[in-house]
Order: structure tokens, then sequence, then C-alpha cells
């Protein structure tokens, strides 16, 4: 008898350590971590990657529905434009649609021809980001820094010249996440299968958009997640044409600075 007792104690004991073992954190879908120390060097932070799977069928979803603000010009006035005096400038482990900024000529750097992912930051909407979507339904994770860390609660994006010519080339589904150091770099085949390596936040996941197919047209939303950091990235996850080309003429982000 005594002996039983014994066994089942033991294997009591054992399920609630097990129980205590795995910390998960419900709203990204990923493994929790504390975050890094914030940095405005370009270097990626050292240690182990993991990769964070958000497609998974058995997890709830990360993604919302699209919605827009009310009042784009009241957004506008709320919150500060961060893009027009803190955007520092493009990573190298930016990958745009079939091109990878390490392996293209200066030509063609992450997008067609003069057309680089760089554009959406220039706060001109004459220039834009076009580029090439015809590998993986993700194909483009684009990566920048800020000169400081910005608390971000919204964002914006803005059509490109030529929408209504070309009516399928809006991004569809995209995810926003942020960083205090810079992570290990992100691959193709990550950006494809929904993963991310390990320090990387989620602020905002958008699912079955409907940007308008008008000629520099902006529309804004708000961040599910709001969060402070130094380091962003957008990805595209899929446009409205999958194998189509996809553009954009600007990306803000809107919230306030910190002192």
């Amino acid at each position: 008898m005594k002996r039983h007792i014994s066994l089942l104690l033991a294997v009591v004991l054992t399920s609630a350590v097990l129980g205590m073992s795995g910390c998960t954190d419900s709203e990204t879908g990923g493994t929790s971590s504390k975050a890094g120390t914030s940095s405005s060097a370009g270097t990626a932070s050292s240690g182990t990657s993991s990769s964070v799977n958000i497609s998974s069928e058995e997890e709830e979803s990360i993604y919302h529905a699209y919605s827009e603000v009310d009042s784009i010009d009241e957004f506008k006035t709320t919150y500060v434009n961060l893009m027009e005096d803190y955007f520092d400038s493009m990573n190298e482990q930016t990958i745009s649609g079939s091109y990878d900024w390490t392996d293209t000529s200066e030509e063609d750097k992450i997008g067609l021809g003069a057309e680089g992912a760089q554009n959406m930051f220039d706060m001109d909407t004459e220039t834009k980001w076009c580029s090439p979507c015809v590998d993986v339904e993700g194909c483009s994770a684009i990566i920048w820094s800020m000169t400081q860390a910005v608390t971000v609660e919204g964002y914006s994006l803005t059509t490109a010249n030529d929408n209504e010519m070309f009516t399928d080339r809006n991004p569809v589904t995209w995810r926003l996440y942020g960083a205090t150091e810079l992570p290990e770099a992100i691959t193709k085949a990550q950006i494809a299968d929904g993963t991310v390596p390990d320090g990387w936040t989620l602020i905002d996941a958008v699912e079955g958009a409907n940007l308008p197919d008008t000629n520099f047209t902006e529309v804004a939303m708000m961040a599910e997640l709001p969060g402070t950091y130094t380091y962003f990235m957008f990805i595209i996850d899929k446009t409205e044409n999958v194998g189509s080309s996809l553009q954009l003429s600007e990306f803000h982000l809107y919230g306030e600075v910190q002192e």
C-alpha cells in the first residue's frame, strides 16, 4: 500500500513540474522571451535563433480583418508621422520579392530598377516600391531601423501611381513586427511558412485587405499591439494576384517619440 502511494505522489509531482516548464505568448502564438536592450547599431543580436510558427492550423490565427480608421485626417493630427524625422536606414537583411539585397546589382537592389523598397520611406508619393512576387506567396520582408526608439500606435499605406491600371498589385495580407535589437536574418523559407526569427514582436497582422484600386490613395489603421521599438519588419504574405508584382508608394509609422 505504501509503495502504491509513493508511486502516485511521484506521478503527480512529475506532471506538475512538466506543466510549468513552457511559457507561451498567447497573443503572438510564439515562445515568450524577454526583450533585449535597445540598440541603434546595425548588428544582429547574438544568441540562438528560434522560429515562431504563426501559420499552424492548430494555433489561433494572429491575423485580424482589415479595418481602416474612420478619419485619416484626425488620425494624422493625433499621432506623429515617425518616418518623417526618425527613419534611419534600410537593413541588409531585407528580402524584396525575387530580389535579395545581397544578391543583386546596385541598379536592381530590392526592387525593379529604381523602384526599391526604400522608396516607401522617402515621403514622396511620386516614387514607389515595385517588386515581383512570383516565387512564393510571402516573398517580401522589408526591414529598417529608426534613429531612436519610437512607440507605434498605427500606420498607413499609400497606393502607387498606376494602381488604376494594374489592379492586382496591392497587398492583401501582411504582418508588422518590432524589435529592440536586430534579430537574426529572416529567410525566404520562413516568410513562406509564416515563421520569424526569435526577437521580433508582433505589432499587427492583417488579412483580407481591400486597398482601393486608385492612385496615390493613403489608408491608415490602428495597430492591434502597439509597442516601442527601434527595428521594424513589414512582411507581405499575399497580394491580390499571387504570382504578380506588388507595389506601394509609401509606408508610414505613426505614434509617439520616446524622449
